[in-house]
């Protein structure tokens, strides 16, 4: 009895899993960010991409994105001031003699909204001073594929365990 519940214990947190989605977009040709100007664009993962199934609103739900920014420099030694402007955050980074580099920017809760809501994430990369190109911007977001795969709670699973044992410890009371 003790190893079925041992079991039965460790196999339920398993059938919670997360799912995820990834887009990359290659800039090609690279984009070039030039000072004082900006350049927009949206990671879109409703659409088709490969080894990956496209999310689906209303059925599929994100909880956490990073996203990842490929850049290049077309000068080393100069000092470059990128910003990033996704829903709900900016933020800046100041380069100094690079030839490229890769910025990582973590989720926010309104762009978690916006990728619950629409699928799509909207991004701004812009420069105070200093020119760059854009290479590559990839969104990996997880989650959860599909509204009939639903993942139990911690504090349910918790609560199953505890009835289980509390059954299995008055079994074992009735018995002696």
């Amino acid at each position: 009895m003790k190893s079925f519940l041992a079991a039965l214990l460790i196999a339920v947190p398993a059938l919670a899993h997360a799912y995820t989605w990834d887009q990359t977009i290659n800039f090609d040709p690279t984009t070039q960010i030039t000072s004082k100007s900006s350049y927009s664009f949206t990671q879109d993962l409703t659409l088709p991409n490969s080894g990956y199934d496209s999310f689906v609103v209303g059925s599929d739900s994100i909880d956490s994105y990073s996203l990842i920014l490929g850049l290049r420099n077309d000068a080393i030694g100069q000092i470059d001031y990128v910003t990033i402007n996704q829903p709900g955050l900016i933020s800046n980074s100041m380069l100094v003699n690079w030839s490229a580099k890769s910025l990582t920017s973590n989720d926010t809760f309104e762009g978690i909204l916006s990728l619950n809501n629409s699928g799509k994430l909207a991004l701004t990369i812009s420069t105070a001073f200093g020119n760059f190109f854009l290479d590559t911007s990839e969104l990996i977001a997880t989650g959860t594929q599909g509204t009939k795969a639903s993942v139990p709670e911690p504090a349910s699973i918790a609560l199953l365990a505890v009835g289980l044992i509390g059954i299995a410890v008055m079994r074992r009371t009735s018995r002696a």
